[in-house]
């Protein structure tokens, strides 16, 4: 138990390191998926309809009912904080159940220590962990999936198997490789169960998320594979035709390309200067500063996003930092 509470100790502080950072410097919202699943959890009881059907359809529910009541709160909606702080806790757990897991299967508590490491210490999963992402989410459901079925293992116990059933539950809520799990670990339960009607119980419950899913899309939206063929589905989008430039729009991608572009002003409600980050100074393009006018009256320094805070076109989408002081 010791050894498990330093662990979760120390992640604690990895993670809380890495989300400071990130939230510090307006990375929590830079990738718009982000910002659509923090919008996604809000609007579920803050909208013109709140209801269940805010969820929508795309992307799987689990992720935005975990935001949801960090969400009402303006300021924690607003910064991306209520995205930050279930993904930060869903990670130091992923990590605390990682150690457990890899413990048990080596029975080594320093194989569970490198193992917890080397998943905490993982630059894409920092930056991922702090900000309102389903990586976390899904990762915490993996690391008890592979701990109870390891528990199963030796104990044999219908516990360990209710409880691996409900983690793919919510692996299969949270991303849709979860749903590609549940026959590849009913394998794995067949050849280490003694009573093999364990098998088909697990099967039967961790099939109980996607069934949920496609009898969702069934009654709002009246067809159970919306989410896969549906307006808003990858599939549509993907198959889209291209759409024809608005010359002014095409002239803003062409300078969304290359180097990060910096902007840069002197006091809020000034014009901004889009200058080229290479050096040259030169400025590209000027923008008003009022929508940025009540964040800067907060904070000396603000990192915004400008592919969300102005140019809001899927066209425009490029690595933007915009830096503001005052």
């Amino acid at each position: 138990m010791l050894a498990l509470a330093g662990v979760i100790l120390l992640l604690a502080a990895i993670s809380v390191t890495a989300a400071g950072w990130c939230l510090a410097r307006g990375y929590v919202l830079y990738y718009g998926d982000a910002e659509a699943h923090l919008n996604i959890a809000r609007r579920i009881l803050d909208s013109r309809t709140p209801n269940v059907a805010q969820i929508g359809t795309a992307w799987l529910p689990l992720p935005h009912l975990i935001m949801l009541l960090f969400a009402k709160r303006d300021a924690w909606w607003g910064s991306g904080l209520a995205g930050t702080i279930p993904s930060s806790a869903c990670f130091v757990l992923a990590g605390a159940l990682l150690f457990a897991a890899a413990r048990r299967a080596l029975a080594s508590p320093s194989a569970g220590f490198a193992a917890a490491l080397l998943f905490a210490l993982n630059p894409n999963m920092l930056y991922l962990q702090s900000t309102p992402m389903t990586e976390s989410i899904f990762a915490v459901s993996l690391a008890a999936l592979l701990w109870a079925t390891l528990w199963f293992r030796d104990s044999q116990s219908l516990l360990a198997l209710l409880l691996a059933a409900a983690f793919c539950n919510a692996a299969s809520l949270t991303r849709y490789e979860g749903w590609f799990l549940i026959p590849f670990v009913s394998l794995y339960l067949l050849a280490i169960a003694r009573r093999k009607w364990h098998v088909l119980l697990f099967a039967a419950l961790a099939s109980l998320a996607p069934l949920a899913w496609l009898a969702y899309n069934r009654f709002y939206f009246s067809n159970p594979l919306e989410f896969y063929n549906g307006p808003w589905s990858a599939l549509a989008i993907l198959s889209a035709p291209a759409r024809p430039r608005h010359a002014a729009l095409s002239r803003r991608s062409r300078l969304a390309d290359g180097p990060t572009l910096l902007l840069r002003c002197h006091a809020p409600g000034h014009r901004m200067a889009l200058v080229d980050n290479r050096g040259s100074g030169r400025a590209c393009r000027f923008m008003e500063t009022r929508l940025v006018a009540g964040i800067a009256a907060s904070s000396s320094t603000c990192i915004l996003c400008l592919e969300h805070a102005f140019l809001r076109h899927a066209d425009l989408r490029a690595r933007f930092v915009a830096e503001l002081v005052v």
